[in-house]
């Protein structure tokens, strides 16, 4: 438990004169601390990890009563932002299992422009993005609570954002013209962000069609569109935090993840019928982590070695797939052993430049983007 978060289920609405109206909060959750930042945690992530990886899809709700809903509706692989934006964080946690997200939150007009930057961050980050569209003023958990297969049509029925985009606009209006400038101004800037060209010449053809017009003006309109350049290697840090203490983060949550699997090493070898084959992942702690588990675990004072295992054991005794979690800890151990290298080296690139040391730079640049290149290569084989 990291922090504690409610949500206002009947708004109440205080006039204390004739002008003013104090309006709480719809979700209110606990001051943000070192453990806890909103812009890096998504609710429900831990549960939905493994179904995500499952479906290739991850659906991204607004609030926590949604994720509890999904899950027992038969959608495991949702999370939540807690009424906090989707951030590059939250995206990059994402992105270590799919490239596949399907957004459900409010689809009316201030709905929509409140998305608008959380999709076209999602899109220059290589996700493809579709919309959930909800019932007018209803959430998940409104519609789950109604009707569970109602939601299961929403999430199945899920557009594609340009397609979305371009159904909005060109709904309940006659005037062509007005269509023709939304379309460019709203839609044209989220296709250039579309990383396929497939994908991008499927939806010039749709467009073309939508407002019956040629292709090539089409293609002109997408053609006078800035591309936002790719950010080769570059880590999001969150707001304020700098490399250093990035790096320091992501060290701290190595450490976690290493004594979870400790723990969890320790446990199975504890048993008499093991749910995992131990001894081969005594093997593979060795070989990820670089310390034989027998040598890693000699500093463990009796008490602290209890702890671990009981820990372990009320977490995952019910568990049917503890070799899964295992193998997803390791991924997720070298990932961010890479990513710690890669934030470290950047501050070397940082420092060389401002010092004017252009060698230094030009070697420190070259390590990043060979660790870039070991990033995408562990991401794409072992979906970290």
């Amino acid at each position: 438990v990291v922090a504690f978060s409610g949500r206002i289920f009947e708004q109440d609405n205080t006039v204390s004169d004739s002008s003013t109206v104090s309006v709480t909060a719809k979700y209110i959750n606990s001051p943000e601390t070192v453990l806890y930042n909103k812009s890096r945690i998504l609710f429900g992530f831990d549960k939905a990890k493994l179904p995500i990886r499952k479906e290739d899809e991850c659906i991204i709700v607004e609030g926590q009563l949604d994720v509890i809903l999904s899950h027992q509706a038969g959608f495991p692989n949702t999370v939540a932002v807690s009424g906090t934006s989707l951030t590059e964080q939250h995206l990059a946690l994402i992105g270590r299992i799919t490239k596949n997200i399907v957004l459900a939150f409010d689809a009316d007009e201030a709905g929509l422009k409140a998305m608008r930057r959380n999709l076209e961050t999602a899109l220059d980050h290589g996700f493809t993005v579709s919309i959930a569209q909800l019932p007018a003023g209803a959430d998940p958990a409104d519609v789950i609570s109604k009707d569970a297969k109602a939601w299961a049509v929403c999430v199945k029925n899920a557009q594609h954002i340009v397609e979305f985009y371009l159904d909005v606009l060109c709904k309940d209006t006659d005037n062509r013209r007005l269509v023709y400038k939304n379309v460019e101004a709203e839609v044209m800037p989220l296709l250039a962000r579309v990383q396929s060209s497939v994908e991008q010449a499927h939806f010039v053809k749709l467009i073309a069609e939508r407002l019956a017009i040629a292709e090539d003006p089409v293609w002109e309109a997408l053609k006078k569109q800035k591309r936002p350049a790719k950010r080769f290697g570059q880590i999001p840090t969150g707001a304020g935090m700098s490399s250093a203490n990035s790096a320091s983060f992501e060290e701290r949550r190595i450490s976690n993840i290493r004594k979870r699997i400790q723990g969890i090493l320790l446990w199975q070898g504890s048993q008499k019928t093991p749910m995992v084959n131990y001894d081969e992942y005594k093997e593979k702690y060795k070989n990820v982590v670089g310390a034989p588990f027998e040598e890693d675990g000699k500093h463990f004072s009796s008490l602290e070695r209890d702890r671990l295992i009981l820990e372990a054991e009320m977490a995952h005794q019910d568990s049917q797939n503890i070799s899964d979690l295992l193998e997803e800890l390791f991924v997720d151990i070298q990932g961010l052993v890479l990513k710690v290298r890669l934030i470290k080296t950047l501050g070397v690139v940082k420092k060389a430049e401002a010092a004017g040391d252009e060698k230094k730079a030009e070697e420190a640049l070259s390590l990043c983007h060979e660790l870039s290149r070991k990033m995408s290569e562990t991401a794409f084989n072992n979906n970290i």
